[in-house]
């Protein structure tokens, strides 16, 4: 477990060291592209990460803006002028799903639940990597890939929760840019059962940003 922290630790002082204990907040707004039957579909996408366990996610799809909120343990989902309460089970995998995010784990290193396991050099796709397996205080452990000579996380591997059941899933990180410091990626292939699922870009990413009072309550509509 020495050796896994040991590794994580390393991979954050090379995209910022410090810099990530600052972060009280991160907005990413950009572009989610995916194809679905053959169709490929853009929408615009504003997320909002407040530490330690808020998040916000407004996604205009064809069929209007969808807006998902987590506080804490509750979260509230808005399409249409309607809300409605989020399952516990979908709270507890949006914020999962906060763990696979490459700022927030580096700006959470130091939790005490946070377990790592170095896993020793994996070969993924004709590419060697050193591998970590990351058992998260929330959600199920994932593999995270480092690249060895940069020690920059380059993907990950974990099971993903889907309409037909849990899968084998890849979130690949890509076009890493410096955002206050810190090394952020801002392209993100995620695959799910083999096949290429959805690809975020982002076009803007804002640190501790002024985000204004009720963003992640049930009756806020919209971020700035």
């Amino acid at each position: 477990k020495a050796a896994g922290m040991k590794a994580l630790k390393e991979a954050r002082s090379t995209l910022g060291g410090d810099a990530f204990a600052d972060i009280e907040n991160i907005r990413m707004k950009g572009t989610r592209t995916m194809s679905r039957k053959g169709r490929t579909m853009n929408m615009d996408v504003t997320m909002v990460q407040a530490f330690p366990d808020q998040v916000r996610a407004e996604i205009n799809t064809p069929r209007g803006k969808v807006v998902m909120m987590v506080d804490g343990d509750s979260g509230t989902m808005k399409m249409g002028g309607r809300s409605r309460s989020m399952p516990s089970k979908r709270v507890k995998q949006q914020k999962a799903s906060l763990w696979r995010s490459v700022p927030y784990l580096m700006a959470n290193v130091g939790h005490k639940d946070l377990v790592v396991q170095d896993r020793g050099t994996k070969t993924v796709k004709g590419t060697t990597y050193k591998a970590l397996k990351v058992s998260p205080p929330v959600g199920d452990p994932y593999t995270l890939y480092l690249k060895p000579e940069s020690m920059r996380p380059a993907r990950l591997s974990y099971t993903a929760t889907t309409r037909k059941g849990p899968q084998d899933a890849a979130s690949v990180f890509k076009k890493y840019k410096k955002v206050s410091g810190m090394m952020i990626p801002h392209k993100t292939v995620t695959y799910q059962g083999g096949k290429k699922a959805a690809e975020v870009t982002l076009k803007t990413v804002t640190i501790n940003a002024d985000l204004g009072e009720g963003l992640f309550s049930t009756s806020a509509t919209s971020s700035k």
